[in-house]
């Protein structure tokens, strides 16, 4: 009887200092239960995370991870950095997207989570090289989505130009988010754009074209090929209503596809597209001596281009 009560009592005591441990690994909705001592340091669990990350055992990798979650290790730096490793690769190695998607979440959230801690070592282990990779991933997945979205794909594409722009300023890796900004809403601008002269009836997509390419020149002004672009989506315009497809003011949206060129032209003035662009709208106009003009100025780049060749 006394053998029996040891038992239990050594039953009981496993059961008050252990907890069950859940995580998802492989398909992201494996589901395993292992007892982990409440008291143990929980560092042989991040030392066999790194073990397995490193022989390709990705799954057994994220097991042993986030069982140290789960001891005193979930304290240190170094457990939350080994943590976004593991991820990382997973985000690396898996072919199943919503895997992968999740997988970069968790590793640049714990990435940033080991550096807000107190004994984060950047020379022990530096996470920002990771980091700038990772979140560079939102940046061109956005860019890539950009150049094929339609008006229902919006939304999807603006979520991941926005998961960038702000995980890129909480990691303090881009000094240059304002062109980035600007490339995203140029992409998307020609796209719609594009989208709108194959179904003209289709005004909203023309009026999102014309908002995001305005976009992208207020992210940085000094772009001349988003300014030529402005240009031509409110000289097609003008076409289109010539040509009796809409109904839109003629001459007013020929004017602004002019009063746009000459922008472009103050920040490019030797760009042979945009002289050309302001010669056939002159040429609409028949101003016989701005035509004359322009047709001198692009006779002498192309000259200057002929003797450098």
């Amino acid at each position: 009887m006394k053998s029996q009560l040891r038992f239990y009592s050594l039953c009981l005591l496993l059961i008050q200092t252990s907890s069950v441990v859940y995580g998802r690994a492989g398909d992201m909705s494996f589901h395993y239960c292992q007892w982990v001592h409440s008291d143990s340091s929980g560092k042989e669990y991040v030392s066999r995370a790194v073990e397995n990350c490193q022989y390709g055992k990705i799954d057994d990798a994220i097991r042993e991870i986030e069982s140290a979650m789960n001891t005193p290790a979930a304290n240190e730096a170094y457990t939350w950095y080994v943590k976004g490793f593991v991820y990382k690769e997973c985000y690396k190695t898996s072919k199943e997207n919503k895997q992968r998607v999740e997988a970069r979440d968790i590793a640049v959230k714990a990435f940033l989570f080991s550096r807000s801690m107190n004994d984060y070592d950047n020379n022990a282990f530096n996470a920002d090289p990771a980091l700038k990779y990772l979140i560079g991933t939102y940046y061109s997945d956005a860019l890539m989505e950009a150049g094929v979205c339609d008006a229902a794909s919006l939304q999807y594409c603006d979520q991941l130009m926005l998961a960038y722009a702000d995980l890129s300023q909480k990691a303090g890796i881009d000094n240059e988010l304002s062109l980035r900004i600007s490339d995203f809403n140029k992409t998307i601008g020609m796209r719609l754009f594009n989208l709108w002269l194959s179904n003209p009836s289709q005004i909203e997509l023309y009026n999102e074209a014309l908002n995001r390419m305005s976009n992208a020149i207020s992210y940085n002004p000094h772009d001349c090929v988003s300014m030529y672009n402005l240009a031509v989506f409110h000289f097609k315009m003008s076409e289109a209503g010539s040509e009796n497809i809409l109904s839109c003011d003629v001459e007013g949206e020929l004017d602004i596809a002019l009063g746009e060129m000459h922008k472009a032209e103050s920040k490019c003035s030797d760009n042979l597209d945009i002289l050309r662009g302001i010669l056939n709208i002159y040429k609409l106009k028949k101003d016989e001596t701005l035509i004359a003009e322009y047709e001198r100025r692009i006779a002498d780049i192309q000259k200057n281009l002929n003797l450098k060749n």
